[in-house]
């Protein structure tokens, strides 16, 4: 699996080539009459993003979300009592986590009516089904109930 630092540091150079290539088309589009897009299909781009999508095993594409979309980056679970768990991820290395670490190891955010505290996935088994939207989460959930169907089948022996 690619390493921590080999990640953060690809993710940073696409971001700076990113940049570069936004204010190269800003700069052509001051003396074009036109909408100009510079590199808009660049295949080294889409190749070195389809390596880490497989690396990583990111079948839900954050990769891409977390570089491209301009919103909060962040992923938000509902309780069944109401309450909402997020996982912020403000930098790559908190990415990178999202995307290697367990479930049971991220450190979420759990909001009550007006606060968040810190609390441990497994402490929350009653999920909501809006968790299982993502591939990684249907996983843990399925891991989860294979391991209370063991313990039930254990106390029953």
């Amino acid at each position: 699996m690619i390493s921590k630092e080999l990640f953060c540091k690809t993710i940073a150079d696409v971001q700076e080539q990113n940049r570069k290539i936004s204010e190269f088309n800003h700069a052509l589009g001051k003396i074009c009459d036109s909408a100009v897009v510079f590199d808009a299909d660049n295949l080294y781009l889409a190749a070195l993003l389809r390596i880490l999508k497989e690396e990583l095993d990111d079948k839900a594409d954050t990769i891409e979300w977390w570089l491209y979309e301009d919103v909060r980056k962040c992923i938000w679970f509902d309780l069944e009592d109401g309450r909402r768990m997020r996982y912020d991820m403000p930098t790559a290395e908190s990415l990178y986590d999202y995307l290697t670490l367990p479930f049971e190891q991220l450190p979420f955010e759990v909001e009550s009516r007006f606060s968040f505290s810190r609390l441990s996935v497994q402490r929350c088994f009653a999920l909501h089904r809006s968790f299982a939207t993502s591939y990684r989460a249907r996983c843990w959930m399925r891991k989860m109930r294979k391991n209370a169907q063991r313990k039930r089948n254990s106390k029953k022996n």
